[in-house]
């Protein structure tokens, strides 16, 4: 038959002929359906005994209606029905009716919700004649009137209304009715639409109980927020399930002043509402740094300025000092009641906030008022101010700190460091300034016994060791709780300028041990600080085979640690035992050999003054334990000196 070789060019003739016809993809779809359309002819035909030659020449738009239709209702997609409805007027005014009732039956009038959301009234009109559920929902779960609102489809939403009689309170699957999409998207006709058809309550709770009017503060729709205040039906302190926020905590956040303007002279609102984290407006605004919104609520002269945040208990000075706010810092600090001096959670101040941010211009405000405690403490630590501003570094901070009466240079936090104690690590410039008051103790000690000085020494500050050492005031051999002095500390870290100066002192024990019973040397040895090691072997004051409280000498130490250079520079001394023992009865080449360092191994072997077979306290000798580790190259070398001993 005719049509069970139907061929594109022969479906588009009649597409051409009105004007333009299907597209592409239209066209495609509707072949796509061929194999149905045969099966369907074929059964029509197989009805007829021997089918005339006249059916068999009919083309596809000269069959019959109920053979067209019978096609259609056996096309599986919508656009294939709606390609072969537009292949010519006799199809489409055919099919065209079929098509929309066969989209009511099956998906509840997808068509409606479409033409809806791009205004296309006719198709509305026809997708209601074929029955649609005017409360279809598509695009989760919105109502054909929904989405006309949401897309600004004036004519379609008075269309559905009126026609159509949707019901204006139907919800979306996140509870939102027609008046909270309009309001949401700013579309001020359809607000008035709705609200005039006296079916509409203005202030329904939607989305997590946001009302209309809160939904239009917080996305700035100001023209819909008139509109809706006008109706006298709003509450304009309404709240939010989720956090408690009113229309006027909504544009405080977004910022918009002209909202707020708006809402601060309606009559009614609460300009000092709290929300669930007992935020009002002006602490938002003071937090988000919104000074001239925080103007307009100081204006109101109806807002609390000493407020507090629930968890930090900060006020709105303290957000501004913190954030380095300083018009919004002026503002607040000229308001009548506020306090300069307020305690926020950790019993920090503004005071301690702007310092401790570095936030030198708002400080100069605070201090000039003349209320606020230069000595305040944190609750915690004991941190005040001018800690904070030496553990930064800030000298200007300081300086200005310093230059304040009452201030106490001194003060000691928890652990009874000082300030001086902070700036020993961090600036020099910092230890000058707290030196040059005289009113500090250069040499008062922490909790642990540690001074500025060793402080300092530790860290290599060479300037501030020199300036501490300039005071005559500082013991330079201080031992802390461990035992440790500025000389051991230096040494570890191979702070060679430190050493140099400490030495030069000539009040420095150059033995000194730690805790565990080890010196500078030893210290300096294992991890061949050289230059900390010549300086103290250059004095011929020191112990150069001194024992820590395990046996273990500089030597031994280094040899652990492969050491070459420092065990070479301790041989040459000839004033070290190269075959002594430590406590678990190891010498100086059992450590060579079991840590695998050749080298020390074979300078050791050198001396002809080391034993290879020497035990340790487990019957152990060097060459057991290299060969125990794997270490095949020592126990090469100790077998050969071995066979030739």
């Amino acid at each position: 038959m005719t049509v069970m070789s139907a061929s594109r060019t022969h479906l588009h003739g009649p597409l051409e002929s009105l004007g333009g016809g299907l597209a592409g993809s239209q066209v495609d779809g509707l072949f796509s359906s061929v194999r149905i359309i045969n099966l369907v002819h074929g059964t029509f035909c197989s009805e007829y005994e021997a089918p005339s030659p006249d059916l068999q020449k009919m083309q596809l738009p000269d069959l019959p209606n109920e053979l067209l239709m019978s096609i259609a209702e056996q096309l599986p997609l919508e656009r294939h029905i709606s390609a072969l409805a537009r292949t010519n007027r006799r199809l489409h005014t055919l099919l065209n009716p079929f098509l929309y009732r066969h989209d009511v039956q099956l998906f509840g009038g997808y068509a409606l919700a479409w033409a809806a959301k791009y205004g296309r009234e006719a198709t509305a009109l026809r997708s209601l004649e074929a029955g649609a559920d005017v409360h279809t929902t598509a695009e989760y779960g919105k109502t054909p009137l929904a989405l006309a609102a949401k897309s600004g489809q004036k004519h379609m939403v008075r269309l559905l209304l009126t026609t159509g009689k949707a019901d204006p309170n139907v919800r979306t699957k996140d509870d939102a009715a027609p008046l909270h999409v309009a309001a949401k998207k700013g579309r001020l006709e359809i607000v008035s639409l709705l609200l005039n058809i006296g079916r509409v309550d203005p202030d329904t709770k939607g989305p997590r109980g946001a009302t209309p009017l809160l939904i239009a503060a917080r996305y700035g729709h100001q023209a819909v927020v008139k509109l809706l205040l006008a109706t006298g039906r709003v509450d304009v302190n309404a709240k939010e399930e989720a956090c408690g926020y009113t229309p006027l905590a909504c544009a405080v956040l977004k910022g918009n002043e002209e909202m707020v303007k708006l809402l601060l002279a309606t009559e009614g609102v609460d300009p000092d509402c709290k929300d669930d984290n007992e935020a009002t407006p002006l602490l938002i605004a003071a937090s988000k740094g919104r000074t001239a919104i925080v103007k307009l609520l100081l204006a109101t002269g109806r807002v609390d300025v000493n407020v507090r945040a629930r968890f930090t208990r900060y006020t709105p000075l303290s957000f501004a000092a913190v954030n380095g706010y300083e018009e919004m810092v002026k503002i607040l600090l000229a308001t009548e009641g506020v306090d300069p001096d307020s305690k926020a959670s950790g019993h920090m101040t503004p005071l301690l906030l702007a310092v401790s941010d570095g936030h030198i211009e708002i400080v100069k405000l605070l201090l000039a008022t003349g209320r606020v405690n230069v000595n305040a403490v944190t609750l915690r630590d004991a941190h005040g101010a001018l800690r904070f501003a030496s553990n930064k570094g800030d000298k200007a901070m300081v300086e200005l700190l310093l230059a304040q009466d009452g201030i106490n240079p001194d003060l000691r936090d928890t652990c009874e460091r000082t300030p001086l104690h902070v700036a020993a690590r961090s600036s020099e410039e910092i230890v000058e300034l707290l030196l040059a008051t005289n009113r500090v103790d250069p040499d008062s000690k922490d909790e642990h016994g540690v001074t500025p000085l060793a402080i300092a020494a530790e860290f290599g500050r060479e300037a501030g060791v020199k300036l501490l050492l300039a005071t005559g005031r500082v013991d330079p051999d201080s031992k802390d709780d461990r035992g440790q002095t500025p000389l051991l500390l230096a040494a570890k870290r191979g702070h060679d300028g430190v050493v140099r100066q400490l030495i030069a002192t000539n009040r420095v024990d150059l033995n000194v041990k730690d805790g565990y019973g080890r010196t500078p040397l030893s210290l300096a040895a294992e991890s061949a600080k050289m230059s900390v090691l010549e300086q103290l072997l250059a004095t011929d004051r020191v112990d150069v085979d001194s024992k820590d409280n395990h046996g273990r000498t500089p030597l031994l130490w280094a040899a652990w640690a492969g050491q070459v250079q420092v065990v070479e520079r301790l041989i040459a001394t000839n004033r070290v035992d190269v075959d002594c023992r430590d406590g678990d009865g190891r010498t100086p080449l059992s450590w060579a050999a079991v840590n695998d360092h050749e080298a020390v191994v074979m300078r050791l072997i050198e001396t002809n003054r080391v034993d290879v077979y020497s035990k340790d306290n487990r019957g152990r000798t060097p060459l057991s334990l290299a060969a125990e580790s794997g270490r095949n190259g020592v126990l090469k070398l100790l077998m050969e000196r071995a066979e030739s001993i």
